[in-house]
């Protein structure tokens, strides 16, 4: 991380590239790209069509959490069968957090066991409770 961290300031505070990595359609060099070059142009679109317009002056701490909060949103709504309903959700889950309620998503119960959405759909009263790290049912 230390090498991306010097170019890419926000992220300083993150533990990995997960989130920072811009989907798109590149194009790229005919002599067959390294991991790195791919890395960077990823994170360079990044830079240009999240942080710059959206994020800058916000600290990497405050962009790492935001992240992992709009992960949450993303496959809460995945695993209840509607993206279109992301803005609802995410509501509900910013007043629970700002309230200081447990925020209470279903599916962070699985983040722990690395499960995917669909996966933790079909065994989530296995894992709802458990206490975890990651579960917002059994923590603040």
């Amino acid at each position: 991380m230390g090498e991306y961290a010097k170019k890419y300031p926000f992220l300083t505070e993150a533990e990995s590239l997960e989130g920072f990595l811009y989907p798109n359609t590149y194009s790229l060099e005919k002599n067959s790209p390294t991991p790195t070059m791919l890395i960077d142009e990823a994170l360079q679109a990044f830079n240009d069509t999240v942080y710059t317009p959206l994020l800058k002056g916000k600290s990497s701490k405050e962009i790492v959490e935001l992240l992992k909060f709009a992960s949450i949103v993303e496959r809460e709504a995945f695993s209840q069968g509607g993206l279109e309903e992301r803005s609802t959700i995410a509501g509900i889950l910013m007043k629970r957090y700002h309230e200081k309620w447990m925020i209470g998503a279903d599916i962070t119960a699985c983040y722990a066991y690395k499960l995917t959405s669909t996966q933790c759909q079909m065994t989530l009263s296995e894992y709802i409770y458990d206490k975890n790290e990651y579960n917002t049912r059994t923590m603040v």
